[in-house]
């Protein structure tokens, strides 16, 4: 009878005990991973606005750094870690709306695993051409494009550059995407040498290179046109309102989360978001951002995914 006793007392005391831990929560430093290495736009924005959730909360938020496999390797260690709020980390476009039409195995569940907490910032895109070229204008590359067939460069197979390159084939804009592990200081390169006819970026990268006098941006990806390049029309505007498209980064935590404590974390990342020195940062960097419920990210993410599996199944693309 002890025995029964002791054992339904100390049942209580767990049950008891949730409620509690929640309200105190946290109170220990939290671990954030990056599944890329430091450096970087994914490394500079998690930095800012973990610096504010931070004092939020009263406790460090302790970033690590997980790369490989494009991300897959970090994620996938998110996605198993303990779902008690104190391993939390980053997401993006990839991850969780292109990886999963790639790759048959992946070491996480897109739907399953997590939750997303709050996106950090969306960054539409920009299609751009050598200021040297002759091309002012969508209308001018197609043209061009019926004439010879165009080389368009991209960051890697079956990135959102290359993704966006197919959108822009699907118009009847013919070319052949080429891939660059190096990124943008190669693309660059092969831009101004002529090896590139066009190429699409951040609008924050490509603006960089058209105030320099090395590119000519001819549309944005956005569903209005940006204030940092504000003469600039988006596709839309060009009759192309199917290339609208975004990447996005955001905070995410292991799905079984408690309620409680999920619900301080996304609060914390919704006030972050308002700090006048990330609405500022997220200008200068040419990112968007606007404030989504875990449910409605949820929905955001699930209609990327399906809109690039069929740009993926349609253009037969592959990765090794």
């Amino acid at each position: 009878m002890k025995k029964m006793l002791a054992g339904l007392l100390c049942l209580c005391a767990l049950v008891a005990s949730g409620p509690i831990h929640a309200q105190e929560y946290p109170t220990r430093p939290i671990r954030y991973l990056v599944p890329w290495g430091a450096g970087g736009i994914t490394d500079t924005i998690s930095r800012l606005y973990n610096e504010r959730v931070s004092a939020i909360l009263g406790q460090p938020i302790v970033h690590e750094y997980r790369p490989g496999a494009a991300g897959r390797i970090g994620t996938g260690e998110l996605g198993r870690a303990a779902p008690d709020g104190y391993t939390i980390g980053m997401v993006n476009a990839g991850q969780l709306t292109i990886h999963p039409n790639l790759y048959a195995r992946l070491p996480y569940d897109p739907d399953r695993s997590f939750v997303v907490l709050g996106m950090m910032g969306m960054s539409p895109m920009a299609l751009a051409v050598p200021v040297s070229s002759p091309v002012r204008s969508v209308a001018d590359l197609r043209a061009l494009s019926q004439r010879r067939s165009l080389n368009f460069g991209t960051a890697g197979i079956a990135g959102p550059h290359h993704l966006a390159v197919e959108l822009l084939r699907k118009t009847g804009v013919t070319g052949v995407p080429v891939h660059y592990r190096g990124g943008g200081g190669e693309i660059m390169a092969a831009m101004t040498n002529g090896a590139l006819d066009a190429n699409f970026d951040t609008v924050y990268q490509q603006n960089i290179f058209r105030t320099d006098g090395r590119y000519r941006i001819l549309a944005v990806t956005s569903r209005e046109r940006m204030p940092q390049i504000p003469d600039v029309p988006t596709f839309a505007e060009v009759g192309h309102p199917e290339i609208n498209l975004e990447t996005f980064y955001a905070t995410a935590a292991p799905s079984a989360v408690p309620a409680p404590i999920l619900a301080k974390l996304v609060a914390a990342y919704a006030q972050a978001a308002q700090a006048p020195e990330i609405v500022a940062w997220l200008r200068e960097m040419a990112l968007t951002n606007v404030h989504l419920s875990p449910a409605e990210l949820a929905q955001y993410i699930r209609e990327w995914r399906e809109r690039w599996r069929v740009v993926i199944e349609e253009q037969n693309i592959r990765v090794q």
